[in-house]
């Protein structure tokens, strides 16, 4: 009968790996490397949406005056709220 003790065939080989005082150091988990890819993707798309998007802020402006001398206070004010939200949104991403 073999001697199964610690040091067999493989740690002889691969000592490395089946050392009691080598130590590893922890690195990215997987998960997190998926995560900042997935952030950096997001935010590339939301960068390349707003540059779509900030060629309406001229003519969304023109659009808000011609409502405000027609005394169109509702659809004003929610296009008012969009103008703000893509002027905030430029602004930041500059």
């Amino acid at each position: 009968m073999r001697n199964k003790s610690f040091h067999n065939h493989k740690t002889a080989r691969f000592p490395f790996l089946f050392t009691a005082t080598s130590h590893v150091e922890p690195g990215p988990s997987p998960a997190s490397v998926i995560a900042a890819q997935s952030a950096s993707e997001d935010d590339n798309m939301y960068a390349e949406k707003l540059k779509e998007l900030s060629v309406y802020i001229e003519p969304l402006k023109k659009m808000i005056a011609r409502m405000t001398k027609e005394n169109r206070q509702t659809e004003t004010s929610k296009l008012g709220s969009l103008l703000s939200i893509l002027q905030s949104s430029t602004s930041e991403a500059r």
